[in-house]
């Protein structure tokens, strides 16, 4: 016993220390929870734990992981998905869904997915059915057949037979020759045929027989009702009644190929001497055999005729009866006729005009010039039937759902959409615009040049006559605002802002009108009405005088309608609902609540009023002898007023600030200097600042983030918070004058990753950071603990997607250090594989097995115009390369030996943005195979290096190249040697958008072959 545990536990070792010391030649990034790797010649995939999972992908599976290909993910979780990933694994095959969950473990002999409803799989000789639930039936069977998803024909031993699912078990024993079923019909049967003595017969899912075993028996004709038609005897064909047992012997297949067909509801029709007639489910003859055709549809959807209606053509000529044989519409017509859904009339083409008929085949509307329908879509059921009628030049309509006409009296007519069928329909007459509704009844009277009505459920319609627009108030039948105004805007609490004929931006000429037409404020020059708050409780008024400019202010209570003068200079409105900030001297300002109607006073105004107040949000901002803070309805004050800078984002967040001790003379951008900006304050500090230091506040002014980190000028103000949810975090890098180490805290001040690295990138997933350290990689959650140190040379990424917004990073993850490749999960923790290099997540000859020429390599580096990689090995057509910093765009500053002009010094840098992707890409001259040409003339080879340095530019409108830079480096001068072949390129075509010439960002790989 002793020795078999010491064997026990040995092989446990050696198996583990196995698992352990896996060295593959490569290994690729992670897709779909898989990774490829490399021995030798050979491969295969793992799984996220390291393990073996599958050998190879089949029948061009990988193709389909290309972006090109569009999304995988599908919706309908009612159906198998249309895109799966077939996959091998010794030899037998498996299934991934779109999202790399495995849909069939690789344990089945084929997989037959060309259904979306339900597989056919096999496995060691016995068939299923798979299905987005589960598998249909047990692996017992040789061969199966869904009749009606719970019946199957299923074969055992050569012999057949039914089985039941719900009961699991067989109902018809497998004792037939053979079975079949009409497994294509809409209407699913409770019979099948069965094969017995070489003879068929029809038996229910119970074994018993309904027709005896002495016919024989074709796949065609095949029906699931009461008629049976795919049978024989003699030859003959047969059409047998399930119920009545009656059977026709007739010969029309002699004479018609189809001479019978099945139609809804279990009607038929047949074919006598070439003429057919119309039998019902009984087998009773309906119409006689006199018609050319005969078609009964039961349609519902308004496309054919609805039942007890069908179509019948004789002599060439269309006609309707319904099923007890009468007429309705005589077939004399040349055109057949179609349904109206909406009003239940038939209609048809009669010399190229339309004509209508009732149910009872009356002709309806005649004697006018032409007939027109207005189709209604089905989503809308209510919706009404309306014929547009045109005589002598005008327009009318019949509505059939309430069989009202209105006679011909207008020059034109839009029926709208057929959610506001139901109410409005706009109508002209001569050039004057109104509505009426679907019935007739006018609602605007056509007299003003345009109406307008947003909402259909409303009761205003905006009309207008030349430059002027009013009010129509439909409930009412009159206007309630005259046509007299420039422009109407409907506020909330009943109330109309308007802008007299002459108002502009400089000459404000706005009024207030109420519901009830009342003039609150008549539109006057140099008159302002603006709203403090979304809900529009309170309305500042501002009138200034022409002669003095002075300005008077009269707050409007909208809820009650008071008004109240307001004694002061200037009042600024910050869309703070109840708040104002007042002046109240020269140079000093106050809060105002408007609820209360006075000034508050707190610990803001001790010792004197500020120089500024904000309404800001639900607070405001105040400026005190240079200092900025935050302050309540109350008067109290978040800070003391002990901040050179404040600002509030909206979720709560305050980022405060210091300015530094100055060695030299500051400078400030945004920092509004005098009252006249306080307005625009909110757009000023969307620039940077320089020479703070600066930390966070909560909503509460709680300092969770010390004043220990420093701004950037060049990092806009609104960039400090992420998302609305994290903190970026700066501070100077010490050892690298002018470059700054970031770092991320949470909301709540919880540090997420400290402030000392290069680089701090979200993940795509946004669980996580990709950082930069001296060169070195890491990755860190979003919780902040450290899954990986920054110590790994590179990091593997996949996906053509990092801009440098986000990184594409999938767990397990592979990280490069002291030379070797290793996987590590989200916890950090390594699989037990190394890799001594990095290979695509496609293997080469997958890509329907074209070889790789040397041209055929370039292209695919070229690939990489959509990557951006640091510490680069190679980019392959997968778009897999390794991590990375972010791209550079025309706004960033570059280095000044990116380019160089003719005078030999940087180019300007456009400011204009550089896109990505653009409908006609940049081209340089001669096309791609030019451009291979002449980097291979150009380049200077590099001693004993060889690989790839990817080079970012921008062609700018005229075709030249900016902004040149090097995105990786392998050693000697390479990198510095790339970007001068690029700079000394000739001109490019620009790229175009929209038809215009625009900057386009490229990158492109120069190769380096070891000089000889």
């Amino acid at each position: 016993m002793k020795s078999f545990l010491f064997l026990f536990f040995l092989t446990a070792a050696g198996l583990f220390t196995s698992a352990q010391d896996s060295l593959y030649d490569g290994g690729s990034p992670f897709v779909l929870g898989f990774a490829r790797v490399e021995k030798g010649k050979d491969y295969y995939y793992i799984d996220t734990l390291g393990r073996y999972a599958f050998d190879r992908f089949l029948n061009g599976s990988t193709l389909l992981l290309s972006d090109e290909n569009g999304s995988l993910h599908e919706g309908d979780s009612t159906l198998l998905p249309e895109n799966t990933l077939l996959v091998s694994r010794k030899g037998r095959l498996g299934l991934l869904s779109p999202e790399g969950k495995w849909l069939l473990q690789p344990e089945y002999d084929s997989i037959d997915t060309r259904s979306r409803t339900e597989w056919v799989v096999k496995k060691k000789n016995t068939q299923s059915l798979f299905t987005p639930s589960s598998f249909l039936l047990p692996f017992r069977f040789e061969e199966v057949y869904n009749m009606n998803g719970r019946y199957f024909n299923v074969r055992l031993q050569d012999q057949w037979g039914v089985y039941d699912r719900e009961a699991n078990r067989l109902t018809v024993p497998c004792s037939y020759e053979d079975m079949d079923y009409c497994y294509g019909c809409e209407e699913k049967g409770d019979y099948c045929f069965a094969k017995k003595n070489g003879k068929w017969g029809v038996i229910d899912f119970n074994n018993n027989v309904l027709l005896p075993f002495e016919y024989d028996h074709e796949h065609s004709n095949m029906r699931s009702d009461e008629w049976v038609e795919c049978f024989y005897q003699n030859g003959k064909q047969l059409s047998i009644n399930l119920r009545t047992k009656e059977t026709d012997t007739c010969n029309c297949n002699e004479t018609n190929e189809n001479e019978e067909e099945k139609m809804a509801g279990g009607f038929m029709i047949k074919n006598k001497n070439g003429k057919y007639g119309l039998l019902n489910a009984q087998g009773r003859l309906i119409l006689d055999y006199q018609y050319d055709y005969i078609r009964y549809d039961a349609d519902t959807s308004g496309t054919y005729l609805p039942a007890p209606f069908a179509a019948i053509t004789k002599n060439g000529k269309s006609g309707v009866a319904d099923t007890t044989g009468k007429i309705i519409i005589p077939p004399i017509y040349m055109n057949a006729f179609s349904y109206m859904k909406q009003g239940d009339l038939f209609y048809t083409e009669v010399r190229g005009k339309e004509r209508f008929f009732d149910k009872k085949g009356n002709l309806i509307l005649p004697g006018y010039d032409s007939l027109e329908r207005t189709d209604m879509p089905d989503d809308y059921p209510d919706a009404p039937g309306l014929i547009k009628i045109r005589q002598n030049g005008l327009l009318g309509f019949y509505n059939a759902s309430t069989k009202t006409l209105v006679k011909p009296k207008y020059t034109h007519i839009h029926f709208f959409d057929a959610q506001q069928a139901h109410s409005i329909i706009n109508v002209q007459a001569g050039k004057k615009e109104g509505y009426i509704d679907v019935n007739g009844k006018v609602i605007v009277p056509p007299v003003y040049d345009h109406v307008f009505q947003d909402n259909p459920d409303s009761d205003l319609v905006s009309v207008s006559r030349g430059e002027g627009q009013g009010i129509y108030r439909i409930s009412q039948q009159k206007l309630i605002i005259p046509t007299i105004y420039q422009d109407v805007t409907v506020l909330q609490q009943r109330l109309f802002w308007v802008q007299g004929k002459n108002g502009n931006d400089n000459n404000k000429c706005e009024g207030l009108i109420d519901f009830s037409g009342k003039v609150l404020y008549a539109p006057v020059p140099y008159q302002e009405i603006e709203v403090m708050d979304s809900v529009n409780r309170f309305i500042l008024v501002s009138r200034r005088d022409t002669h003095t400019s002075k300005i008077t202010y009269t707050l409007f209570n909208a809820l009650t309608r008071e008004q109240t003068q307001l004694p002061y200079d200037t009042i600024l409105i910050g869309g703070n609902a109840d708040l104002l900030g007042v002046q109240i001297a020269k140079g000093r300002y106050a809060l105002y609540d408007a609820v209360a109607g006075k000034i508050v006073k707190g610990a803001y105004t001790q010792n004197g009023y500020p120089e500024v107040v904000y309404p800001y949000n639900n607070n405001a901002l105040v400026m005190k002898d240079g200092k900025w803070d935050i302050i309540r309805k109350d008067g109290s004050t978040f800070f003391h007023l002990q901040y050179d800078f404040v600002q509030l984002f909206p979720p709560g967040i305050i980022m405060v600030a210091n300015k530094k001790a100055q060695e030299e003379k500051e400078v400030r951008i945004g920092d509004p200097a005098v009252v006249d900006s306080i307005p625009r304050i909110t757009e000023a500090r969307g620039n940077g600042l320089y020479n703070y230091v600066y930390g966070f506040a909560d909503s509460t002014g709680k300092l969770v983030v010390p004043l220990a980190y420093d701004t950037y000028e060049w990092i806009n103000i609104r960039d400090y918070v992420n998302n609305d949810t994290t903190l970026l975090l700066l501070k100077k890098d010490s050892n690298d004058y002018g470059q700054y180490l970031k770092g991320c805290a949470a909301a709540d001040g919880t540090i997420i990753v400290p402030a000392e690295y290069k680089e701090v990138i979200p993940t795509e997933d946004k669980k996580g950071y990709l950082v930069i350290k001296h060169n070195k990689y890491g990755i860190i959650s979003a919780r902040g603990k450290t899954i990986l140190p920054a110590e790994f040379d590179s990091i593997l990424y996949s996906g053509q997607n990092f801009w440098g917004d986000a990184a594409p990073i999938t767990f397990p993850v592979a990280a490069l250090k002291d030379g070797v490749y290793r996987y590590y999960d989200a916890m950090g923790r390594p699989l037990p594989c190394r890799l001594k290099g990095t290979i695509d997540f496609t293997p080469p000859y997958d890509v329907r097995d074209l070889s790789i020429t040397e041209s055929d390599e370039w292209k695919s580096l070229a690939a990489a115009d959509t990557t951006t990689a640091s510490n680069i090995g190679t980019v392959n057509k997968t778009g897999v390369g390794t991590a990375v910093v972010p791209p550079v765009s025309a706004e960033d500053v570059l280095p000044e030996d990116s380019a160089v002009n003719e005078q030999g010094a940087p180019p300007a840098v456009s400011k204009e943005p550089a896109y990505t992707a653009v409908a006609v890409m940049p081209q340089y001259p001669g096309g791609e195979k030019a451009l291979q040409q002449y980097i291979k003339t150009h380049l200077r080879p590099q001693k004993a290096v060889q690989g790839n340095v990817l080079v970012a530019f921008i062609v700018d409108k005229k075709g030249k190249i900016r902004a040149a830079h090097a995105l990786n480096d392998i050693g000697g001068s390479c990198a510095a040697e790339a970007v001068r072949v690029v700079q000394t390129m000739p001109d490019w075509i620009p790229g175009k958008q929209n038809g215009a010439t625009v900057n386009v960002r490229r990158v492109i790989p120069v190769i380096f072959m070891p000089e000889k």
